[in-house]
């Protein structure tokens, strides 16, 4: 018996991150990020969502509107033709992934992996 094949997770880079959050309005570009709070508050990537790691399963069996109230911002959708891209990041990876395979088991299709992270960006960014 053969082990399963472990899912291929699908990564962007910062300068595709970048791009995408130039020339898409952000009901088509949703960027995650998955840390803590006691983290996010040291800052983030320009135009990301916070929605800690713990709380995202939960999240996502939320109606729109409790959705909205408790994060500010919209729900992506799953499913249908205004399906965003959901990138997903962390620190330096692990998070994220954990996220991007949470996201892809709960029937979200365009989902990618920013595995550089808050590490990476802040580095090049000179933070």
């Amino acid at each position: 018996m053969s082990a399963p094949k472990s899912e291929l997770v699908l990564e962007i880079s910062l300068e595709d991150v970048l791009r995408f959050q130039k020339s898409r309005p952000p009901s088509e570009f949703v960027l995650l990020d998955v840390r803590d709070p006691n983290e996010t508050v040291r800052g983030m990537l320009p135009g990301a969502r916070a929605l800690p790691l713990p709380e995202l399963q939960s999240a996502l069996s939320l109606s729109s509107e409790e959705f909205f109230e408790k994060y500010k911002f919209q729900r992506p959708l799953s499913k249908g033709s205004q399906t965003p891209m959901v990138v997903t990041y962390c620190g330096s990876g692990n998070r994220g992934t954990a996220a991007y395979k949470l996201l892809r088991n709960s029937g979200y299709s365009n989902v990618r992996l920013y595995r550089g992270g808050w590490k990476e960006y802040s580095k090049k960014s000179k933070l």
